[in-house]
């Protein structure tokens, strides 16, 4: 570091001088320096192109990302009338499957019932003789209890 600020000193010293030491510094480093200092410029000034490009292009990124978006919405909102459509037919077949039904349910529940009511008719007969039954042996044993009383109160 110190032997490159001497020589660096001592370039500066001597490239001042209007002697054939100062050109000849002035040539040899002054062009390398020059030549070192374009380079520099040049990458600098590229890097700044480059940078200034991208900003400029941000906005047509932007837009172009807007309107894909955009158009991925565009094509799921055309989509949703076939979608309605597809589900409207399925609601539709279910219904139509549903009522189709209908005349096998009501023909198993009017069998179903009038089972019910033929076994109840069967069944009838039975009870009828049943209560009869009763009520003729209630009615024997009050006439019983009748007469009974009646031939102790003659006694």
């Amino acid at each position: 570091v110190v032997l490159g600020s001497l020589v660096g000193v001592g370039s500066f010293v001597g490239a001042k001088g209007d002697g054939e030491a100062g050109s000849i510094i002035r040539n040899t480093l002054g062009k390398a320096t020059s030549a070192i200092g374009n380079a520099l410029a040049g990458a600098a000034k590229s890097a700044a192109t480059k940078a200034v490009n991208e900003v400029k292009a941000a906005p047509g990124k932007a837009a172009d990302a807007v309107k894909n978006k955009v158009d991925e919405t565009v094509t799921e909102v055309k989509a949703v009338p076939g979608k309605v459509a597809d589900a409207t037919k399925q609601k539709a077949k279910e219904t139509a499957d549903e009522i189709a039904a209908i005349p096998g349910k009501v023909a198993d529940a009017t069998t179903q019932k009038a089972t019910e009511i033929v076994t109840e008719v069967k069944a009838t007969p039975g009870r009828v003789a049943e209560a009869v039954e009763k009520k003729v042996e209630e009615t024997v044993d009050t006439t019983t209890k009748k007469v009974t009383q009646t031939v102790e109160d003659i006694k």
